[in-house]
Formats: structure tokens, C-alpha cells, sequence
């Protein structure tokens, strides 16, 4: 989970990523914590064995910063308003309706 706080003071914005997969004996290879037994869903090997740029692809960090891009872009012209001194009620003018297929 990603939280970001859009202006000072404000509730943060949370983006969630899930990575759904199985459990399996250590391999080694690259990464820390549990890349090196979880094999993520439609895949053979696991995260300590990918490339970097196929386990951002795959991972919940991954999908979690992708959420908080696509959210950022959404809301840039309301987000600089707010960096530049506009008062900000709640959390108003910024977009919360999110959808993605990958959930």
C-alpha cells in the first residue's frame, strides 16, 4: 500500500497493489524478504530470479505506484492549485473514482 498526502494536513490517498501467487522452497537469487519464495501467479520463477523491470511489472509495489501515477495525472491541475497556496476543503476537486482490471 501507497499513501500520499495530497496537501498539507489532508487525509492520505491510498493505492493498493496485490500480488496473488505460491509459496515455494528459496531460490536464490536477487532481492530481499520474500522474493525468493514466491512465485507470482502465471509465472515459473520467482521474484528473486526476474529482471527488475518484470518484477515492478508483476509486484504489489509495482501495480501500487502505477495506481498513484495514473491518480497524479488525474489530478495535477487540482494538486498544483493546492502546491500554490489555494485554500483546499477536504479533499475537494480531486478525483477518488478509480477503476482497474487488474483487481
Amino acid at each position: 500500500m501507497l499513501a500520499f498526502c495530497p496537501y498539507p494536513h489532508a487525509d492520505p490517498v491510498l493505492f493498493t497493489g496485490r500480488a496473488k501467487g505460491t509459496i515455494v522452497a528459496p531460490v536464490e537469487g536477487r532481492g530481499f524478504g520474500w522474493d525468493s519464495i514466491f512465485v507470482p501467479d502465471g509465472e515459473t520463477i520467482p521474484f528473486s530470479c526476474m529482471s527488475t523491470e518484470k518484477k515492478n511489472l508483476l509486484s504489489h509495489r509495482g501495480k501500487a505506484v502505477r495506481k498513484w501515477a495514473e491518480w497524479l495525472g488525474k489530478n495535477q491541475d487540482a494538486l498544483w492549485d493546492r502546491q500554490q497556496g489555494r485554500p483546499a476543503i477536504g479533499h475537494k476537486g480531486l478525483d477518488f473514482k478509480i477503476s482497474y482490471a487488474e483487481e
